[in-house]
């Protein structure tokens, strides 16, 4: 009669109690085993018998394959993630993001196999490691600069998402299930990532998070790893984000010719032509001094009292933008018969919402998939006839669909 599980991860036990944000003293209560057990299970010093291992299945939600799979498959952060909140109220949030976020970079090197993905194309500036040095005067300049060299002009940006993943910028979405948790950025195993929280409301909220997010890859590049995890230097950090989000959604030269007045009514037109929130309107506003601290005030009361300081006026109308890259890369792949979907579940040994969630898959898709009477991508977006799919690759480069290919000819 075996005494243990052979093969078993302590690991992978850890990481999925994370993600399911599960504390040890949770995780052992509702095992029926004491926290100490668990904490040995973690550490490798003991095996769960088949029964408790049954039960560790049932209570996180996580097949037998994952808890034996090789924990070197674990992706780890190449500079610290950079968060919005330190706060104690978000540490499981945070934890359980960032391990999600490592099973989205190994998707993504998994499907790199298989399908081409824009080349990282981020404009590099000779920022200061010091952020104290780094003024609102230079975060303007490369708010233009960066504009400039993605093509931009002074107008509106119609989706952020989709333009950071056009220039190489990795973009997750899914819900952290904590209000003071909006997004984060990092970079693992070389792919840089934005993650949004999908349930952190607004549609403008949401563009303003990606965009503070590649303030940080744009300003913070140099700043060293202490110093980025240093409290001495996060609301700074913070604040330059938050400066170069806005900048970047509205810049200053169109703020200046086209909000004629300081106004409530004016904020709300401008908020529908350029997706930016009333109440980011009013603090920039300040911060660069089209009003007075009185008359900042006042907006804010006034906000206050037509309840807007909860939801804003066109909230309900705005779209929020979803990330395709990964989860049309997935499509691609099982579409064109390139991989299967257990192919994918002996890959990560995740239960396929799991996978369907993190990836940005609609509920169900990987388990009602059915690979006869399916188009490609590729053939779906094609101008020209479809051309057949080798459905064994033998290698990268010997079956790559690109993504530019299959999106530049899109009609």
């Amino acid at each position: 009669m075996l005494n243990g599980t052979p093969g078993f991860q302590g690991l992978r036990l850890k990481q999925s109690r994370i993600i399911r944000r599960k504390n040890i003293t949770a995780l052992a209560n509702e095992l029926g085993i004491s926290k100490a057990t668990v904490s040995a299970y973690e550490q490798c010093l003991r095996t769960p018998s088949p029964e408790v291992m049954g039960k560790i299945c049932q209570v996180l939600e996580f097949p037998l394959d994952f808890f034996l799979s090789d924990p070197k498959k674990i992706v780890e952060n190449d500079k610290p993630a950079m968060w919005r909140s330190y706060l104690s109220a978000t540490q499981m949030a945070r934890s359980c993001a960032a391990e999600k976020c490592k099973i989205f970079v190994s998707i993504a090197a998994y499907l790199n196999q298989y399908v081409n993905f824009p080349p990282l194309n981020l404009p590099k500036f000779d920022v200061p490691s010091d952020p104290t040095s780094i003024s609102d005067e230079d975060i303007q300049h490369i708010v233009k600069k960066t504009r400039k060299y993605w093509g931009l002009s002074l107008g509106p940006i119609s989706n952020i998402v989709c333009l950071l993943e056009n220039n190489g910028l990795m973009v997750a979405k899914f819900p952290f299930e904590c209000e003071k948790l909006d997004a984060f950025s990092v970079t693992i195993d070389g792919y840089p990532i934005v993650v949004i929280g999908s349930d952190k409301g607004s549609a403008v909220r949401q563009r303003f998070d990606a965009a503070h997010e590649l303030g940080h890859f744009l300003l913070h590049r140099n700043v060293p790893k202490d110093d980025l995890e240093s409290k001495k230097f996060h609301n700074i950090l913070e604040q330059q984000a938050n400066y170069f989000a806005f900048d970047f959604l509205f810049p200053t030269e169109a703020f200046e010719a086209e909000v004629k007045r300081i106004s409530l009514n004016d904020f709300m037109y401008a908020k529908r032509k350029w997706k930016v929130s009333i109440s980011s309107l009013i603090f920039n506003s300040a911060k660069k001094n089209f009003s007075s601290p009185d008359e900042t005030r006042n907006l804010f009361r006034a906000l206050a009292r037509r309840g807007w300081n909860k939801i804003e006026p066109f909230d309900d109308e705005f779209v929020c933008e979803e990330p395709r890259l990964i989860r049309e890369a997935l499509q691609l792949v099982l579409e064109g018969g390139i991989q299967t979907p257990l192919d994918i579940y002996k890959q990560f040994d995740l239960n396929f919402y799991d996978i369907e969630s993190i990836a940005g898959l609609q509920e169900g898709y990987l388990s009602s998939f059915n690979s006869r009477n399916t188009l490609t991508l590729k053939e779906k977006y094609s101008t020209h006839p479809p051309q057949s799919v080798d459905a064994t690759p033998k290698s990268k480069s010997s079956n790559v669909v690109s993504f530019l290919e299959a999106y530049a000819q899109r009609k």
